[in-house]
């Protein structure tokens, strides 16, 4: 497979983040696809909007990319949107996290404090993924937790076999 850098400039961050995601979802995993696909995005991550961000963060989490200085200026993205994240972007955000072994508490803090009002509109696989990243992430969150388990309760019959043991896990 190759990139044309020269179609990517004329790219946005969420076509960028399209391009990742395709890339995980065949399971390509030619660092230098990926590579120049980043090199483009870094350009284009003050514009992007949460969906972009957390779609790169979880791209490259499914692949095994690991590229630390993305990863911390995707943050530094995110942070000054966090609360504009949806819920299925703060749990994949968290999941890509976790993953990847990011630690990065403060991030994690904040992004747990966008979850909690949106805790009534996870469905049970983001709330199975997110309270498997904190643990994974050794992330104390218990009053986090505390709801997180609260809102997972009365979806019970919802959560397929795997989600409901990684959230016991």
């Amino acid at each position: 497979m190759q990139v044309q850098p020269s179609v990517m400039v004329h790219m946005g961050g969420q076509q960028l983040a399209d391009i990742m995601w395709s890339l995980a979802k065949m399971r390509h995993r030619d660092r230098g696809v990926m590579a120049a696909v980043l090199k483009e995005a870094r350009l284009k991550l003050p514009s992007c909007q949460p969906r972009a961000l957390a779609t790169m963060l979880w791209s490259l989490a499914k692949v095994g990319y690991r590229d630390p200085a993305f990863v911390s200026m995707v943050l530094d993205a995110a942070t000054k949107q966090l609360h504009q994240f949806n819920a299925q972007e703060l749990s994949n955000t968290v999941w890509a996290l976790a993953t990847m072994g990011c630690r990065e508490p403060a991030f994690v803090t904040k992004l747990v404090g966008a979850a909690e009002p949106l805790l009534p509109q996870f469905k049970p696989q983001a709330l199975a993924n997110t309270v498997w990243a904190l643990a994974t992430l050794g992330q104390q969150e218990p009053a986090f937790v505390t709801k997180l388990v609260g809102a997972a309760e009365p979806l019970l019959p919802q959560f397929k076999p795997q989600a409901l043991a990684n959230t016991v896990w």
